[in-house]
């Protein structure tokens, strides 16, 4: 049963929703007011785009291929819910899920079980569908044999011809005489095979007895070899400590020498190096250094003064700048500070008074009356004499106020420089003499400060002094650097020595072998071949022994093929005898299916058109009789084309309900487009009765005749 039905952008229709419920709903208006289009709607939904007249499907006006329709179906108590556009079609209900355009519309004709491309000739009947099944003739006849499934015997005559077997079986009969022959051969073969097991415990035993006997020589070699091993280690050993204890020993002798070079090497090799070269110069250097560093101290002194004096012109140059001098007025910083405080104060006073007075000046102006005479007449006005004395009045304040402007410009001017000439004062430089320094304040009550030198006369740095204070601290460095060393290499010379003695007693304490390292590192290598030579014939035994396993695997293997070989031979033998039983089955099967498929199509040709005389009689109210032809269907045996236009539409309808009645029992609605266009009101009624009473839970009519609100349950008006 249709639900609900809901359109966007489809032909006619911009936005509508439709709600359905059992029994018949009759959607009726005018012509051209998009009735039909909601039928087309819901087969849209239901089969795509091939179930519509055209692909030309969006409203006009609005954007290409943005129609979408919405169906709701209650299929036994199942919901579902389907969307379908130019785009893609979706299906849901519950977990179930489907999308595209050819699944959905596959998944519909499942759920109404209609077979593939008939539900439009069926329960859904377009305007031009109702008749259109008559006027297709013979189609219609074919598509009633698609329904009954009459190819369904064709199909099981030609899947016979083609995939089964027929006709005689005497080739298959001298196949399995041949398959015979050749099972016997094949078990003789397998008669004739050997023991696998027998032959595969003979041929390890043999090779075990090989393995034995060589790994008992390799056993032997190995002994040998850790022998001879052990007695080399000890012997490279003694060689080795022989060899570091000489080799060390040339070490300390050259380390010796070095010492001894070191001892007798000079104090030092500075141009000055004289004055350091024996004990007696020595002392006297150490006297000279001493009385060099005092005459130095008292020149670093009189550096640091000199400093001092020089700190006054650098910090403040313009002191002593006959060019740029110094400025000084009465006053400490902080009075002058104070005083610009005030002055600014006075400043910011005299502005805003001469701010009031420009706006009491423009007010003035504004007051006065400028036009005295009448511009229409050039007349005076009455009261003009006394506008002039107004104007007279108000230019004497304004004057007045000038006057004091002025006054209040010249105190701006000389309060803005007097702020300036104090502001200039504080940016010069201010000296700050350092700590202990011999500049003193001369204080006259001036601003900036002004100093006096108390450090007297001042004699000139000797930087003599220096230089030769720094030739005697590089020679006191290289003294005390040499002595420091010498002090050292006395105390390596007796260290080296005692290590000689001790290197030339240990040596004398190893002994020397009869054997050397290298005649017995080849008898240990000789060995070492000879074990070579027997892990290779180890190697070659275990070899053999495990291509045992592959050669008993080979053997198997062939036994498995004849044994398959055998088996494969006695499944053709009994594939072909069964085959040449099924052939013979075949055979009378394809003779019954040629026999049943005439009497099968007249009995459900014969119900179908009983039916569809029962209905038609029904409707046109006279006993009528339709039967098969060769061209389509014929009534009371006169062809269809002689009957009336309201004849052949209760015809149609007649066709339509035994078809979905008859093929598809479960169906529950039946959708109806102008199915009574040709109907005068007596044959409309009784058709709509017909209708009614078929046993659908859901009828909907498509109609813009008055006559089937009778019958209506549900009427809805567009």
């Amino acid at each position: 049963m249709l639900t609900k039905l809901e359109l966007t952008n489809f032909r006619q229709h911009t936005s509508l929703k439709l709600e359905f419920t059992q029994g018949v709903t009759v959607i009726r208006g005018a012509n051209e007011c998009g009735k039909s289009t909601i039928f087309e709607a819901v087969t849209f939904a239901l089969f795509g785009v091939e179930a519509c007249r055209s692909n030309d499907l969006t409203t006009w006006g609005a954007p290409d291929k943005s129609h979408v329709v919405t169906l709701e179906l209650d299929l036994n108590g199942q919901i579902y819910h389907i969307v379908r556009s130019a785009r893609g079609a979706e299906l849901n209900s519950g977990d179930i899920k489907i999308t595209g355009q050819r699944e959905v519309t596959r998944r519909c004709e499942q759920l109404l079980d209609l077979k593939p491309g008939t539900g439009t000739n069926l329960m859904f009947a377009s305007q031009n569908s109702v008749r259109g099944t008559l006027d297709e003739g013979s189609k219609s006849i074919q598509l009633i044999e698609k329904l009954a499934d009459f190819d369904v015997v064709d199909g099981y005559i030609n899947t016979l011809q083609t995939n089964f077997s027929l006709g005689k079986s005497d080739h298959l009969q001298q196949l399995v005489a041949e398959l015979e022959t050749q099972l016997v051969n094949t078990q003789q073969q397998i008669d004739k095979f050997i023991d696998i097991d027998e032959f595969e415990a003979t041929e390890n035993s043999v090779l075990d007895e090989q393995l034995q006997a060589l790994e008992a020589q390799a056993a032997g070699k190995k002994s040998d070899i850790d022998r001879l091993t052990e007695q080399l280690g000890k012997i490279r050993g003694e060689e080795e400590t022989r060899n570091k204890l000489k080799l060390s020993i040339a070490n300390v002798e050259k380390n010796l020498d070095s010492i001894r070079s070191g001892l007798n090497a000079p104090v030092s090799t500075r141009p000055n190096a004289h004055l350091v070269v024996d004990a007696e110069s020595r002392v006297k250097f150490h006297e000279q250094l001493k009385n060099i560093r005092a005459q130095a101290d008292i020149q670093k002194k009189l550096g640091i003064l000199h400093l001092d004096y020089l700190s006054y012109s650098y910090y403040c140059p313009s002191h002593f700048d006959s060019k740029n001098p110094l400025i000084r007025i009465n006053g400490t910083k902080k009075s002058i500070q104070q005083d610009i405080g005030l002055l600014e104060s006075n400043y910011s006073e005299y502005r805003i008074r001469k701010q009031e007075l420009l706006l009491k000046r423009k007010n003035l102006e504004d007051q006065k009356c400028t036009n005295l005479v009448c511009p229409t007449c050039k007349r005076e006005w009455d009261n003009a004499d006394e506008m002039q004395k107004n104007n007279a009045r108000i230019s004497e304040e304004i004057v007045e106020l000038n006057i004091e402007l002025a006054k209040l410009d010249n105190s701006i001017v000389e309060v803005e420089s007097e702020i300036n000439k104090l502001k200039a004062v504080l940016r010069q430089p201010e000296f700050t003499p350092a700590i202990n320094s011999k500049w003193v304040i001369d204080d006259d009550g001036k601003y900036p400060l002004k100093y006096k030198w108390a450090g007297g006369e001042l004699a000139e740095v000797d930087h003599e002094v220096s230089r030769q204070l720094e030739v005697y601290e590089d020679l006191l460095e290289d003294l005390s650097a040499w002595e420091s060393k010498q002090e050292v290499f006395k105390q390596q010379l007796v260290d080296a020595e005692t290590q000689l003695a001790e290197l030339t007693e240990n040596l004398a304490l190893v002994p020397e072998s009869d054997t050397s390292s290298a005649e017995l590192s080849h008898t240990l290598n000789q060995v070492r071949l000879d074990l070579n030579d027997i892990q290779h014939g180890i190697n070659s035994v275990n070899s053999k022994k495990s291509e045992i396993p592959v050669k008993v695997e080979q053997l198997r293997k062939q036994y498995s093929e004849l044994k398959t070989e055998e088996n494969n031979v006695k499944d053709k033998i009994n594939n072909f005898k069964n085959e040449i039983i099924n052939t013979q089955i075949n055979n009378a099967l394809l003779k019954a299916l040629r026999e049943i498929k005439p009497i099968l199509a007249n009995t459900i040709w014969q119900q179908v058109c009983n039916t569809i005389s029962q209905y038609f009689s029904t409707m046109r109210d006279t006993p009528s009789m339709v039967t098969k032809a060769s061209t389509g269907f014929e009534v009371d045996g006169h062809n269809t084309k002689a009957l009336s236009g309201s004849t052949l539409d209760v015809l149609g309808i007649a066709i339509r309900v035994a078809l979905t009645k008859t093929f598809l029992p479960t169906c529950g609605f039946m959708l109806l487009d102008e199915p009574f266009a040709a109907c005068d009101v007596e044959r409309q009624m009784r058709a709509l009765g017909f209708i009614t009473s078929t046993g659908f839970d859901q009828i909907i009519i498509v109609t813009h005749e008055d006559t089937t609100e009778a019958v209506a349950d549900n009427l809805i008006t567009l």
